[in-house]
């Protein structure tokens, strides 16, 4: 060995020690691979389109290659007839305990148990990938800072009484802290369940910024849920849904002891003898609901949009063509702000006849109650609820039609 190849050798050497290379010396070439010290750390470093051997669990041999985070490389088979439950878990257990990607190809894959994610996994799904939930139970279940992305969730079960996704308050997801979220997914049923829930029924933990984008419902019983038990500690306020599609679900959105929660780009398509109510709001307040809802004929009386009594301060603009007691009953103190295309109307209520004006109470003082006439036989009338000298309350009559 010459004096240079001697010194080129030492250099190289120096390089390997410091930096954690091997290398083999091929017809005087240095060949050089990093030393990864598990698999961790290959998912770590974005190998993503590195193949690795794995056994074949229909013929015991290793013919199929698969990167890791792959749930084909667990085991699954995606022919909407094997069980790939535990091929799903297995491949989110492998994750990093930092998290992770977990990809699903496409294919039909067959599961009979909850999909639990941890934190920090994303469950990346082929747009023409499907999870098809083959019982009564929770499809897929977030942690905190943990994603689902793409493809189709569904179920066929007519009885069915879960989510399909499901998010509980006990993951904790705080305010801007996290990226806990679905994003362009389609998720659909068979009249019953819910799509989307939000539970804060263990009455500790709390959900807020939890976002949902591109999401598509349909033929669900509850398209999305919202809760919190009344009196709770716990919380599912400020979460955000943008560009979200519903369509033929029993309720379209429900809403229970919940606060500033945004919709954006909503688009609600009913179906006639299937919807009972649009969007449905018990003590709930500050939410915000911005899109198109159409066809508000196709739910019965009054069922396009429902707020109790307690629910006050929520903004809607969902593109109604005429507030009337046929699409909408609003049975708030005070508060809610409608805007359809023919203008703004606040803190009124809307009834079909005078007799179902209620008893006028400090609760309502100067309050606008639009009295709403059948057809061409009744005029239209606006009352006004004041408080006279005495401190009695009563109704007003302000102009007929």
């Amino acid at each position: 060995m010459n004096r240079r190849k001697f010194i080129l050798n030492f250099i190289l050497w120096i390089l390997a020690f410091f930096f954690g290379f091997t290398f083999k010396k091929e017809d005087d070439i240095f060949n050089f691979k990093k030393n990864y010290s598990n698999l961790e750390d290959i998912n770590a470093q974005s190998t993503e389109n590195i193949q690795y051997p794995i056994l074949d669990t229909e013929t015991g041999v290793t013919s199929k290659n698969y990167p890791y985070g792959d749930v084909r490389r667990y085991g699954a088979v995606g022919d909407a007839s094997k069980d790939d439950t535990q091929a799903f878990l297995n491949a989110i257990s492998s994750t990093p305990s930092r998290g992770g990607k977990v990809f699903v190809p496409k294919a039909e894959y067959k599961i009979t148990g909850t999909i639990t994610l941890k934190s920090g996994v994303l469950l990346e799904l082929d747009s023409q990938a499907e999870i098809w939930v083959d019982g009564d139970f929770h499809g897929i279940q977030l942690a905190l800072n943990s994603r689902v992305n793409g493809g189709v969730i569904t179920t066929s079960l007519s009885n069915y009484s879960h989510a399909l996704i499901y998010i509980p308050s006990t993951i904790y997801a705080g305010v801007s802290y996290h990226v806990t979220g679905i994003r362009d997914m389609s998720i659909y049923g068979n009249g019953s369940g819910i799509g989307i829930f939000l539970d804060a029924s263990s009455n500790s933990g709390y959900l807020d910024s939890v976002t949902f984008d591109n999401v598509a419902v349909a033929k669900i019983g509850t398209g999305i849920k919202l809760y919190t038990p009344l009196g709770s500690s716990a919380w599912t306020n400020g979460n955000q849904f943008t560009n979200i599609s519903i369509q033929a679900c029993k309720t379209d959105i429900d809403l229970e002891n919940c606060g500033g929660n945004i919709f954006t780009g909503l688009q609600i398509q009913p179906s006639s003898g299937i919807e009972q109510v649009g969007i449905n709001l018990v003590n709930s307040h500050l939410n915000q609901f911005l899109g198109q809802l159409w066809d508000p004929q196709n739910y019965p009386s009054g069922s396009a949009i429902k707020c109790d009594t307690t629910s006050q301060e929520n903004f809607f603009s969902v593109g109604l063509d005429r507030f009337n007691a046929n699409t909408i009953t609003d049975n708030s103190t005070g508060g809610n702000v409608f805007i359809s295309q023919t203008g703004i109307a606040t803190n009124w209520l809307a009834l079909t006849n005078t007799s179902s004006l209620p008893t006028a109470t400090s609760q309502f003082r100067g309050r606008l109650a639009v009295v709403f006439g059948n057809g061409s036989t009744t005029a239209d009338i606006v009352y006004i609820c004041l408080e006279s000298a005495t401190g009695t309350y009563s109704w007003k009559q302000l102009i007929s039609g």
